[in-house]
């Protein structure tokens, strides 16, 4: 039987090429998200760098209240609640330090933020949140969603000492876009978060506010590169084992074929 020569530097380069296309993909679901940074827990949709955008990461400083399980009714009293501190988001709580002690993984609190001043265009565009993949798939995690005081989205039980109205609802949910009535001159999204056995407390991923069909569109284009990204590694893997089973002497086609199913199963 004819042996086919292959090197180990054939490896190194299927692996190059996988690192170069992730980094791709990175780069251009970057540009499609159009970054932007919350500061002090605050978003100015007029800002000349946000008033033309379709889709905004709503990421960076949200006020952050530790053990707190604060609704809108308690920000809508004229005594304003005491804000623990600033929280960038996404983000691990169990980095951030509160009397100079790192918080525990377990726990719960509430995030809050503040989007203000959006045009008339944005007004009637900008109409649905995404919650990040990350967050909806991670099951140990319990949060709540309101966007100007209506509850749009939740997962799970509260865990708290004074668990407030409706804390013991609880509902897996599968889809990540919401739609939003039209925005206000002052919109705010409050987000509860609790945590009882994941060793990554926190807000860990990413929100997202713009009109509700570019994000229906960018979460299909973002689909067809998953098949394609899966079917890429699942060709190469068969084809790597086959090249075992012909050629039993060559370990380093098994290696690198049972990487790309451990690949296509990630």
């Amino acid at each position: 039987m004819a042996r086919f020569p292959i090197s180990n530097s054939f490896y190194i380069k299927g692996l190059l090429l996988l690192t170069l296309l992730v980094l791709n993909f990175s780069y251009l679901y970057a540009k499609i998200e159009k970054y932007h940074f919350a500061r002090k827990g605050m978003i100015d949709l007029s800002m000349d760098s946000l008033h033309t955008k379709s889709i905004i990461n709503l990421k960076g400083e949200w006020e952050f209240y530790w053990k707190k399980l604060y609704g809108p009714n308690r920000f809508a009293h004229k005594k304003p609640a005491k804000i623990t501190d600033y929280h960038s988001i996404p983000g691990k709580w169990t980095e951030k330090k509160i009397k100079g002690k790192l918080l525990p993984y377990k726990g719960f609190a509430t995030y809050r933020l503040i989007i203000i001043n959006p045009t008339k265009k944005q007004k009637k565009t900008l109409q649905a949140l995404q919650i990040g993949h990350a967050l909806m798939a991670n099951r140990f995690l319990s949060f709540r969603l309101w966007f100007n005081g209506k509850l749009i989205a939740w997962r799970g039980v509260m865990r708290s000492v004074k668990n407030t109205k409706g804390s013991k609802q609880t509902l897996n949910l599968d889809k990540r876009i919401y739609p939003i009535k039209s925005l206000k001159q002052w919109n705010e999204i409050i987000i509860h978060i609790s945590n009882e056995l994941y060793n990554q407390g926190g807000f860990l991923d990413t929100l997202l506010l713009g009109e509700h069909d570019k994000l229906i569109k960018k979460n299909k284009f973002w689909e067809r590169i998953n098949y394609f990204a899966v079917a890429a590694l699942v060709f190469m893997a068969l084809y790597n084992i086959i090249i075992f089973i012909l050629h039993r002497k060559e370990k380093t086609p098994l290696v690198f074929g049972l990487f790309c199913v451990l690949g296509a199963l990630y």
